[in-house]
């Protein structure tokens, strides 16, 4: 078989198993009702678990300028990961606009708060009905952008471990390092045998995978900074370990949005955060009270958008 039949057979393949995970994720009413379940079972067990009059207090007392600045920074992240998927469009011979991408974006994060679609199958359909993206590149752009979304979250991670002191014993410590190490030699690896010879796909990925770290960053700063709003002496080292892997978590499709997962994640690592259970749970609350404001703000650029 020669290489441009390969390549198109694995380019065929890659959208039959995009169009297969948007359809599951779209049809599958027993996952959906399944999801449904597992977050409706963490938060009332959590309402049972949680002093409320304790996160009450917290929240109380939180300094709300470095919540503001949080909230400002939390808008201003969303711009790499929307400028990473714009430039996997381009590579793809589809250009959008900055602002068309900015709408679908944000409206993305209104749909999988407020509808029955997440994130992901919203923006293919904004894609294929509002801009006329081939079916194929929509697939495609939105698997590449979600796998190097991925890396770069990862990527924190790992190096994250490598440089964090640990609580728990050298031995489990040296095997996390080394486990750490062995995924970033992995990538490098995936890299050059992937993109080698294609040196504008290979400066495209990097481009996406920078952006994609400065995202991650982002968002652990933000992160950071509301913790620090209830305790000004947090563990900031931590935060760089335990926030990927409470991402990575929130995005496994167990759960509506991640809520539940997300919490009780964040409970999970509250003492090597230097936060109390309470404390943790405000700190998820806020970034849910994050996410309904950019949810809010997607729906009214979207319809403003289609007024013009």
């Amino acid at each position: 078989m020669s290489q441009p039949e390969k390549t198109g057979r694995k380019t065929r393949l890659l959208i039959v198993f995009g169009k297969k995970v948007f359809d599951w994720q779209d049809k599958s009413t027993s996952g959906k009702f399944l999801r449904i379940i597992v977050s409706a079972g963490l938060i009332i067990y959590l309402i049972f678990r949680v002093n409320w009059s304790a996160v009450g207090k917290v929240f109380s007392t939180l300094n709300f300028s470095i919540i503001f600045l949080a909230l400002v920074l939390t808008f201003i992240s969303e711009f790499f990961s929307i400028k990473r998927h714009q430039l996997i469009l381009r590579l793809l011979k589809s250009d959008l606009t900055l602002w068309q991408m900015t709408r679908f974006y944000f409206f993305g994060l209104f749909a999988s708060l407020f509808l029955p679609v997440g994130a992901d199958i919203s923006k293919f359909i904004l894609l294929k009905t509002r801009s006329h993206v081939r079916l194929k590149t929509s697939v495609i752009s939105l698997i590449w952008d979600r796998l190097i979304g991925f890396c770069g979250l990862l990527t924190i991670l790992a190096t994250s471990i490598i440089f964090t002191s640990f609580h728990y014993s050298s031995f489990i410590h040296q095997w996390m390092v080394w486990l750490a190490i062995s995924f970033l030699l992995f990538l490098v690896s995936a890299f050059v045998s992937i993109f080698g010879k294609n040196k504008k796909t290979a400066l495209v990925f990097l481009r996406c995978l920078l952006l994609s770290l400065v995202y991650v960053f982002f968002v652990v700063a933000i992160t950071i900074l509301i913790g620090l709003a209830i305790n000004p002496k947090v563990n900031i080292g931590w935060f760089f370990v335990a926030v990927p892997i409470i991402c990575f978590g929130a995005m496994l499709p167990i759960s509506i949005g991640g809520l539940g997962v997300r919490e009780w994640l964040y409970i999970f690592f509250a003492s090597c955060l230097g936060l109390t259970k309470e404390g943790a749970v405000s700190v998820s609350l806020m970034l849910w009270i994050f996410a309904l404001i950019e949810g809010v703000f997607g729906l009214i650029i979207y319809r403003s958008g289609k007024k013009q």
